[in-house]
């Protein structure tokens, strides 16, 4: 009895550990949908960080997507915080589904229809950012990713405006 107690009361401590050490920034339960028309050709090109959630200071900077002829996308990000750009292979796993080679999912939630604002996150809520073509980004087109992020589980009051 003592014993089963012990094993229970560890377990719950060592996951109750491994949850704090990954913060989700979603609603827990809370559905996620990708875009089920995305374009990954279409997608390609140089997009900019213009709000995520974090600090205020740019996370991933720009990402700058290219489709190999193997199928396979190319993902570079950055520069930001330092000058090294961080550069990962990914492929199409399903509509607006990316799975990278070091096995993290991106999905995408929205693009408008002209690809020149996208919304990208992680199903387990490890991070959010919007992306503009430009560094400025219209009202109308971030009142609209506020709104798919909350959709989608994220509280739009935490997102904030990136500086690169």
């Amino acid at each position: 009895m003592i014993r089963a107690l012990v094993i229970s009361l560890v377990t719950t401590l060592v996951l109750a550990g491994c949850a704090a050490q990954t913060p989700s920034l979603r609603a827990p339960g809370a559905q996620m949908a990708s875009m089920a028309s995305f374009d990954v050709n279409r997608f390609q090109g140089r997009w900019y960080e213009v709000a995520g959630y974090h600090d205020g200071a740019c996370a991933i900077g720009a990402l700058t997507v290219t489709v190999q002829k193997t199928g396979d996308v190319t993902l570079t990000e950055g520069p930001c915080r330092d000058a090294t750009p961080r550069q990962r292979v990914a492929r199409l796993i399903g509509p607006g589904r990316l799975q990278t080679d070091d096995g993290a999912p991106l999905w995408v939630l929205w693009v408008d229809d002209g690809y020149r604002t996208a919304v990208i996150a992680t199903p387990s809520g490890e991070f959010a950012y919007v992306l503009n073509r430009t560094r400025d980004i219209p009202k109308d087109r971030m009142d609209a990713a506020r709104r798919i992020l909350d959709f989608n589980g994220y509280d739009p009051a935490g997102l904030r405006r990136s500086r690169s």
